[in-house]
């Protein structure tokens, strides 16, 4: 099949407008570090943990093995989070609960001891931020 000059330019400025129209850039969590929650969640014997808390997902730290938990409480769709980052350094990132409303896991972390860590509850559609606390919470490595 041979084709005219006028269609291989078409096929030609087709092929190089695709080349050039930017792609959709993918849905991303809170800063670099995405872990997805595991089952079971740490006991809490013993150890103090921090929290923060909107409607649809209730967070905790402790710095007794620097564990996040994540309680979905709602059953809205959306994922459970927790946006966390190191203050003293430079790591940031998220602990995600994508297992539906009713359910809880954990992120285990290994932080600088004595670190501040800062964080907050946060509800995410697919990777896109919905909504979060206000606030930041802290506890310390």
């Amino acid at each position: 099949m041979r084709l005219s000059g006028k269609a291989l330019l078409a096929v030609g400025a087709a092929s190089a407008l695709m080349l050039l129209t930017p792609s959709l850039a993918s849905a991303a969590y809170y800063g670099s570090e995405t872990d997805y929650v595991t089952n079971p969640t740490p006991a809490d014997v013993d150890q103090y943990w921090a929290a923060s808390q909107i409607t649809g997902a209730h967070v905790y730290f402790t710095a007794l093995g620097d564990w996040f938990k994540v309680y979905d409480t709602e059953k809205d769709g959306y994922s459970a989070v927790v946006e966390w980052r190191d203050v003293d350094g430079t790591r940031k990132g998220a602990c995600v609960n994508k297992l539906g409303g009713g359910s809880s896991g954990a992120c285990n972390k290994n932080f600088p001891e004595g670190h501040e860590i800062q964080f907050r509850a946060a509800l995410y559609n697919n990777g896109n931020f919905v909504r979060s606390a206000s606030s930041w919470s802290h506890n310390y490595a």
